[in-house]
């Protein structure tokens, strides 16, 4: 092989002479990557944050929460979270540190095909989570997801996302690409990029613009499915606002209601009374008769009965008893009226919470994947490999934000954490207990 003489100023530290190709495409290789330590550090950075975070959130709603659609999709997302925190990420990050020396063509067919199905499976499953939140607020009358529903659409999920993921085992590999330098000398090496053949660039365009617009889908979908159930929310908490106010109106018509009620109980009574006044003065048989047509005619009312031997007499006690019945009645559905305005409140506060947490795991999903998918297809646009015409900033730039779509798979778990007192007890408690 062909030997060069490079200079000291080319080679930095080390020492000047004859160098051949392949330790001049080395050295080429140790100056990018040198340039991408940023990159570097931050992945690395995700990457640790991303696979105990999502470790903790697959333990905790699988062990220790209660069972529902919404903790089993969380447990899912968090499956695929760590599917990228530890196989993607570290795969990239090789990426980075090997820029003109990635030659193992497997490995980079799997990381991109294993990018394409996270990214996708997460979607999907934010979809499903949505549409579950909309079904439980805004249709409650309409039959609801249970457990065997969701495992079925993860499932289905799952076939989509490989279904969508495969070509990419046919655009993607270890690339031969030419390498700039600045002794105009033919360099190759090797990069895990996407095809720069002219003949294959519609089909890398067609897939990447298909992905971009599967995006677009499930962004749009998931902001209408929450546009509608924050608009439900807001109306719901409205009326619960207007009838605490309300209630201490009804409840003192209701007292007056009540006092008015009474005072015709007792003019009832006391017309009874006068009837039976007038049964008094009748001779026995009379009187007798008389009394048998009034019990099968009228209702028994609760009145003390007088002396039978003044039966003469028209002077009557009457006394009204106490309707100790209806005050404990009333008693009682105050108690159930506080419980069930409490449980109601609680059950708000809890729906609100959850919804609250997959509305915001949802906007770090769109912003993360929204830089990487757009430069997929302004770089597929382009055809060239990004070296030959961007700067060492713009490269930087380029390489986080091609892998933007981390953030979605590192933060998630810590949003949990953040709106889920329970999970931050549990974990707090698990790092105390080892500390």
């Amino acid at each position: 092989m062909a030997s060069i003489n490079i200079s000291r100023p080319f080679l930095g530290n080390r020492s000047a002479g004859p160098v051949d190709n392949d330790s001049l495409v080395q050295l080429l290789n140790d100056e990018k990557a040198a340039l991408l330590i940023p990159a570097t550090v931050f992945f690395s950075l995700l990457m640790v944050l991303g696979f105990v975070g999502n470790l903790f959130v697959c333990y905790y709603y699988t062990f220790q929460s209660k069972r529902s659609t919404n903790s089993f999709f969380i447990v899912v997302l968090a499956v695929y979270d760590l599917i990228s925190c530890s196989i993607s990420m570290p795969t990239e990050i090789a990426d980075i540190e090997h820029y003109y020396t990635f030659e193992n063509n497997v490995a980079c067919k799997i990381l991109r095909f294993v990018n394409y199905f996270a990214g996708i499976a997460s979607g999907l499953t934010l979809v499903a989570i949505a549409t579950d939140r909309f079904k439980r607020i805004c249709r409650v009358t309409k039959p609801q997801m249970d457990m065997a529903a969701a495992r079925r659409v993860s499932v289905i999920i799952v076939a989509i996302a490989i279904l969508l993921s495969w070509p990419s085992f046919y655009i993607y590999g270890a690339i031969r690409v030419p390498i700039e330098n600045e002794y105009d000398l033919e360099l190759y090496g090797y990069d895990c990029t996407s095809t720069k053949d002219t003949k294959y660039r519609k089909y890398v365009m067609m897939f990447n613009g298909a992905h971009f617009l599967l995006f677009v889908a499930v962004s749009a979908a998931l902001t209408i499915l929450y546009s509608i159930i924050g608009r439900t929310i807001y109306l719901h908490q409205k009326r619960i606002y207007k009838y605490k106010h309300s209630d201490g109106k009804l409840k003192r018509s209701g007292t007056k209601s009540s006092s008015r009620l009474t005072s015709g109980q007792v003019k009832s009574v006391t017309s009874s009374l006068s009837v039976n006044d007038e049964k008094c003065t009748q001779s026995p048989v009379q009187s007798e008769t008389a009394e048998k047509k009034s019990v099968s005619a009228q209702p028994t009312i609760p009145i003390e009965a007088f002396d039978k031997r003044n039966t003469h007499s028209t002077n009557i006690e009457i006394v009204e008893p106490k309707d100790h019945t209806r005050e404990n009645l009333e008693s009682d559905h105050k108690d159930v009226n506080a419980q069930s305005k409490q449980q109601t409140t609680q059950v708000d506060a809890e729906t609100l919470r959850v919804t609250l947490v997959m509305i915001l795991v949802t906007v770090v999903f769109i912003t993360s994947f929204l830089p990487y998918l757009s430069l997929m297809v302004w770089r597929a646009a382009k055809g060239k490999h990004e070296p030959l015409f961007l700067s060492d900033a713009g490269l930087v730039a380029l390489n986080i934000g091609l892998r933007s779509f981390f953030l979605n798979s590192s933060l998630n778990p810590w949003i949990y954490g953040i709106f889920n007192s329970k999970f931050r007890q549990f974990y707090f408690g698990w790092c105390c207990r080892k500390k």
